[in-house]
């Protein structure tokens, strides 16, 4: 028999994939999150867009909490900062 975890916790669940395999597990994750409480730890922004809390830290304290277009909105303060740097590649 196979459980159904309440809580998921994915820790930079795609940093050495290529990006069909990024999409892949992120279209399955979106599968499986309804009804969990699902937590990813990433360093790529655009990993948590679809995500209805974005909690960012620095060195362990909250830094910024909100949605995801509230916080890349944020010009000159971290994630919105970071996710401009991201996007100008």
């Amino acid at each position: 028999m196979c459980r159904q975890p309440a809580v998921l916790v994915l820790d930079e669940p795609t940093s050495e994939m290529d990006a069909r395999g990024e999409h892949r597990i992120f279209r399955e994750l979106r599968a499986m999150a309804p009804g969990r409480i699902t937590v990813v730890v990433t360093h790529r922004l655009d990993n948590v867009r679809v995500a209805d809390r974005v909690i960012a830290l620095d060195r362990g304290a909250v830094r910024e909490q909100g949605s995801f277009d509230d916080l890349v909105a944020m010009e000159g303060r971290p994630p919105g900062e970071l996710y401009a740097l991201a996007r100008d590649r």
